[in-house]
């Protein structure tokens, strides 16, 4: 029921009510506390809206929302053409790996006497990466944990001012492509 009042309430406050439903409000109000409560709230902000000055948008508004959209759209082709980009050269790497791997496959069946020799070749090399990073490893064991934490920290923030000077770059390169009067 109250529903009712709070619906009427609306309607007065949009002045679209008529006279009997104003006094039926009335009425309703001088004996239920909660919507008297509600009403005088919901007058107070009426009030509050009525007594806003009207806000004008600046003379070049909608020049400046057309604009921010072009240049979103933009961004967005931009990055379609970036992803699509990646996805085709992981396509061609994959398949270049395929290929490699085809044509590695055809030599050993057209040399099979040769396979175990390039094969162990192949090991000793895997040796001797592995023979290495172990030696780099017991050269870090020696080195002790806060330090190799401190060069591990040191190559970190080097990589992300590196990556971020990249980027500010590339972000320049892109605003002068946008816009050739930011370029001069």
């Amino acid at each position: 029921m109250h529903s009712d009042y709070t619906m009427l309430m609306s309607v007065a406050l949009d002045d679209e009510a008529t006279l009997d439903e104003l006094q039926r409000l009335r009425e309703h109000v001088r004996t239920c506390a909660a919507c008297a409560g509600i009403w005088e709230r919901w007058q107070v902000v009426d009030r509050r809206f009525d007594a806003a000055p009207l806000m004008t948008p600046a003379h070049n508004f909608a020049d400046a929302v057309m604009t921010r959209i072009e240049a979103r759209s933009i961004q967005r082709r931009q990055t379609r053409r970036y992803a699509t980009g990646l996805v085709a050269l992981s396509l061609a790497v994959s398949l270049l790996g395929l290929a490699a791997l085809g044509g590695l496959l055809y030599w050993g069946a057209q040399n099979p006497a040769q396979v175990s020799s390039v094969f162990f070749a192949a090991l000793r090399g895997v040796g001797t990466v592995t023979w290495i990073f172990l030696g780099f490893l017991r050269l870090m064991g020696g080195v002790g944990a806060p330090t190799l934490a401190a060069w591990v920290g040191l190559l970190a923030t080097l990589t992300c001012l590196l990556s971020m000077l990249w980027l500010w770059v590339v972000g320049r390169g892109q605003a002068g492509m946008a816009d050739p009067a930011a370029a001069t």
